[in-house]
Order: C-alpha cells, then structure tokens, then sequence
C-alpha cells in the first residue's frame, strides 16, 4: 500500500506562499501603528491646547472686564504675549514666551507665583519638546465684552521633514465692569 505524501516541491511552495503572506500582514500593520503614533501625538497636542484655552476661557468668565488688560512684545521678547486680568480669586495672567528649551509655551501664573507651563509638549520618553506654540492671539470687543482666543501650535518635523499646525479657538463673554 503507497502512503501519501508531500512532494518537496508542494512543500516549498506552501512556506513561499506562507512567507508572502505572513510578510504582507506585518507590513500592513507596522504600517497601521505608525498611523496610530502619530493621530495619538496630534490628538495629545490639540487635547493640551484645548485644556489650556478651557482653562483660560473658565477664569475669564469670572474676571471683570474692566480688570482685562492685553500686551504683547515685550522688549527682548519679539514674540511675547500676555493677557492679565482679577478673577474672584485674585490677579491671574496667562503669557505666551520663549520657554529653555527654545520652543515656545503658554505659562499660567496666578497672584505672584511661579509660571507654570499649559503647552510644554514634553515627551517623557526622549525628554524632547513635541509642541510649539507659533501664535497666540486675542481679540478684545469691549463693547459687547466679547473675548476671543486664538491659539496654534505646532509638532517638529517628521521623518519626512514635515511639521504640523494645529488651531484652537474659542470665545467667551466677559462679566460687565
């Protein structure tokens, strides 16, 4: 009785056929986690800034308007801005300025203390900045005590050599005198 078998032939075409295939599949998801990397670096920047204007925007709606003052260019700073103002809770200013790390963020400071940074960006696994802020705007309509914020900021280049821009903006009616 012939017992039936694999030809060497059959054999090796079978693992060629598995290899393509096998390689096909690693390709088509290393491809799916470098998308995953960087939609999860753009949803974290867009996320800090939109914590940062909410923040703004929530002791805005307390601050007086007669209280709200705007500056920007601040001598040595050609990209300084600043907006400064007395909530409930005392004087706070929010102020957009050359961090050490040459990037630019947005800091927080509230009634004498320290600057805290909202949009440092730093990626704790390299120790590098991720985010720049490029602009901060506002947009002061004192008769209606309309108060728009405009923020950009942006990532460092890819691999390609490519930065992305992203804009937050938001409004917010401030209380009369």
């Amino acid at each position: 009785m012939k017992k039936k078998a694999f030809t060497l032939v059959e054999l090796i075409i079978v693992v060629g056929i598995l290899a393509v295939t096998i390689g096909s599949a690693v390709v088509f998801f290393m491809g799916g986690l470098s998308v995953n990397l960087l939609v999860s670096k753009k949803v974290d920047i867009v996320q800090n800034a939109r914590v940062a204007i909410n923040k703004m925007v929530v002791e805005l709606r307390m601050a007086r308007a007669s209280t709200i003052v705007i500056s920007q260019n601040m001598p040595g700073h050609p990209e300084y801005k600043k907006i400064a103002f007395t909530d409930i809770d005392g004087d706070i200013s929010y102020f957009f300025c050359s961090a050490l790390s040459g990037a630019y963020t947005l800091y927080y400071k509230k009634d004498g203390s320290s600057p805290l940074p909202l949009t440092d960006g730093k990626d704790s696994a390299s120790d590098k900045y991720y985010v720049n802020v490029k602009t901060l705007e506002f947009e002061w309509n004192v008769g209606s005590h309309l108060l728009s914020i405009y923020l950009v900021l942006s990532s460092p280049p890819d691999v390609h050599g490519k930065s992305r821009r992203y804009e937050v903006r938001s409004s917010v009616w401030v209380r009369n005198p």
